[in-house]
């Protein structure tokens, strides 16, 4: 006799029995793809048929995932910091890259290496990473290699890095995190174009941010539920907070 474990949801209105963390929606090959702790799934975009499960494709839970600017590969990152690229179509491991070895923290933290955010840069052929560890990370795809090459590791940051953003037209990287600033860099120049914090003493963690491209601006969600308006380069009026906009009831 055989046994097998059956750990699909027994609910059929659920995409997993765990939470999905991100969706994305491939234009080549009609699918959306769900990321879960456990495995990554693909589904008919047409029909809502379960295509794919890639399972076991990392040992921690994942956290984040991003696709390359063809749709052919997928980009993974996980609750220890690893970052690896599979092909999306068989789920077959392509790359990895590898980061510096971190310093032990001097409180003896080791739950900081969460990949919070990933963002491919397809002109250049990049992967940018963001992390809890408050480090925003370069790797360059553009070699056959099997590893990646990290080209630059930028710390700015205090706390957490929640999200990164980024407007190509001006090769401009925002992160926000949990200190309450957002870094705008340019990536073109490896220039640092300003750090936007909300005017006064609330300086709540900022969990997302968002360049409203093709403006001029970028806004960001901060944990008490207020989105706040920035001027960025090259606009006169750059790093300058322009307003706030709160949750209001208009039922």
């Amino acid at each position: 006799m055989v046994f097998y474990d059956y750990d699909e949801p027994t609910d059929h209105h659920l995409a997993d029995d765990q939470a999905t963390l991100c969706v994305l929606y491939n234009p080549v090959f009609y699918t959306f793809i769900t990321a879960h702790p456990k495995c990554v799934k693909v589904w008919d975009a047409c029909t809502g048929e379960l295509l794919n499960v890639f399972r076991d494709l990392t040992h921690r839970e994942i956290t984040c995932i991003c696709m390359d600017e063809r749709k052919r590969k997928l980009f993974v990152g996980d609750q220890k910091g690893r970052l690896f690229s599979i092909n999306i179509k068989n789920g077959a491991r392509m790359k990895k890259f590898r980061k510096s070895k971190k310093k032990k923290d001097k409180g003896g933290s080791k739950d900081k290496n969460d990949i919070s955010a990933l963002y491919y840069w397809g002109e250049k052929n990049i992967l940018i990473s963001s992390s809890w560890d408050g480090r925003v990370r370069l790797y360059d795809d553009s070699t056959a290699d099997q590893e990646g090459c990290k080209r630059y590791s930028m710390k700015k940051h205090k706390e957490s890095v929640n999200f990164i953003d980024f407007k190509q037209s001006h090769s401009l990287c925002a992160s926000c995190s949990d200190d309450g600033s957002i870094v705008i860099y340019n990536y073109g120049s490896y220039r640092q174009e300003g750090i936007l914090r909300v005017p006064g003493d609330d300086q709540s963690e900022i969990k997302m941010c968002k360049f409203l491209s093709p403006h001029d601006c970028l806004v960001s969600a901060d944990i008490e539920g207020f989105l706040h308006f920035f001027a960025v380069t090259p606009s006169s009026r750059k790093n300058e907070h322009l307003c706030k906009a709160s949750n209001v009831n208009i039922s």
